[in-house]
């Protein structure tokens, strides 16, 4: 693949992401938490490795949404922790040579490693968590996490900087340090929002959307070449609609709204119960795909996830369904833990397939990766194992269509048939590529289809 930055393409069938080659991408990808620097009572994260990226590539994900912590790159006011930013890239270093996106996300739980008790807490340095001695309690609506968010939103200084001012300080450095780097996807701002005490409505039109503006102009000037990420309130995990009003809040092109889907596990009931599930995640993803149109950006699910269950495997596979459905890519929360968590991950914490779930397989569905043309239609059956891709070729197009099929769904070598308006051909140049990792169960194939010759509508079938 010719190497060069991802971009946001207007076009008349929709805003999208495109590669380097101009193909549109579609993005199957997962979280890794290995870097997030947790609280020392809460310590989930397994330690990424290189073969977790063999493991990853083999299962057909094209994207790693990474999640970063404020308190491990600047421990203290005004400095900046290369160590770590030396860890970041070593990341980058290895998705990139498995053709692997990253999407870097500032991320933070409870606002700081410090507050929060025995729960999921990250994100802001001690030193810039300031809760004016509120109770620091482990439930929700912990007043000492609602006083600290306040702060930040209204950039209390802090150190002789406000405190926006020194994590904008912080994302440049970032920016800087991986401005040249062409698999990386785009940042993620702020990993989900929170009001503090400030009124939700009131809060995403006087601070969140104000902030996201000065954010990218500010990492505009060390990155030219990246896309940026911006996410609704954390109360949308809640409600399944965001509560800001979607308009334009920036003059940047380069811009992915990105809402997490937790119907029915972060809402109410807090569990999947059945089969009226699936209306209530539709309204969920024509919810999100109303609020990008009125941004006027494409939009990627950050997160989305579940306990392990038969109910929970079918939340997923109603999840891909309707990511197919809206053309929108997706990334699962979360590919490993440590035993005794909340037991959300992909493969074990060793690597091995799950026992209580599908999930691993699943999410490995057969899939385009990237298509040239217009007018693309993704179709997976499971019954009959068969992928069906359409569209349209209007000019020549040199760069191949990009499709995955996993070990999973096809125990031997794929066959890929190409319709078109002259006929069907099996002769069209495709590579067939086997993708390994060191588990023996986890593989699959990346194939290339050359349709550089076909002009109007083209249907790719692999069985």
């Amino acid at each position: 693949m010719t190497e060069g930055y991802v971009h946001v393409k207007r076009g008349a069938d929709g805003t999208y992401l495109v590669d380097a080659c101009e193909r549109r991408l579609f993005l199957r990808g997962v979280n890794v938490n290995g870097l997030i620097h947790y609280a020392d009572d809460y310590q989930e994260q397994v330690e990424l490795g290189e073969d977790d990226f063999d493991e990853m590539a083999a299962l057909g994900f094209n994207l790693v949404r990474l999640p970063i912590s404020w308190s491990r790159l600047a421990p203290n006011p005004g400095e900046f922790n290369h160590h770590y930013m030396d860890e970041i890239l070593r990341v980058i270093y290895w998705a990139k040579a498995r053709q692997i996106y990253v999407l870097v996300d500032f991320h933070q739980d409870n606002y700081s490693r410090s507050l929060a008790p025995t729960r999921e807490s990250d994100g802001a340095p001690q030193w810039a968590t300031q809760t004016d001695w509120t109770y620091n309690w482990k439930m929700s609506g912990n007043p000492a996490v609602e006083t600290a968010f306040t702060h930040f939103w209204k950039n209390r200084p802090v150190h002789g900087r406000g405190l926006q001012d020194h994590y904008l300080h912080t994302l440049q450095r970032v920016a800087s340090a991986l401005c040249h780097e062409p698999w990386l996807l785009a940042y993620d701002l702020l990993n989900e929002p929170e009001p503090g005490w400030v009124l939700p409505g009131y809060f995403e039109s006087r601070y969140l959307f104000p902030f996201y503006s000065r954010a990218i102009q500010a990492m505009r000037r060390h990155d030219p070449n990246h896309c940026f990420v911006f996410e609704p309130s954390v109360i949308r995990d809640a409600t399944n609609v965001a509560i800001q009003c979607s308009r334009p809040f920036s003059s940047d092109s380069n811009l992915i709204y990105s809402p997490h889907v937790y119907t029915e596990t972060a809402s109410p009931p807090f569990r999947p119960v059945g089969n009226w599930l699936k209306p209530c995640l539709w309204g969920c993803y024509a919810a999100a795909a109303l609020e990008a149109r009125g941004f006027g950006t494409p939009w990627v699910i950050g997160e989305f996830g579940v306990s392990p269950s038969e109910r929970g495997d079918n939340w997923i596979r109603n999840q891909i369904h309707l990511q197919h459905q809206f053309g929108v890519g997706a990334a699962f929360w979360v590919w490993k833990q440590r035993p005794g968590f909340y037991g959300w991950g992909v493969v074990e914490s060793d690597g091995e397939l799950r026992t209580s779930t599908r999930r691993a397989e699943l999410l490995a569905e057969p899939r385009a990766v990237a298509l040239p043309g217009k007018s693309h239609r993704v179709h997976y059956d499971e019954e009959r194992r068969a992928l069906v891709v359409s569209g349209t070729m209007n000019r020549s197009h040199d760069a191949p269509a990009l499709l995955y099929a996993s070990g999973f769904a096809y125990s031997r070598e794929p066959q890929v048939r190409v319709q078109t308006t002259e006929g069907t051909h099996t002769a069209l140049t495709h590579l067939t590529e086997v993708v390994y990792s060191r588990k023996p169960t986890i593989r699959g194939w990346r194939i290339e289809v050359d349709l550089a010759s076909v002009r109007g509508p083209y249907r790719i079938v692999i069985t």
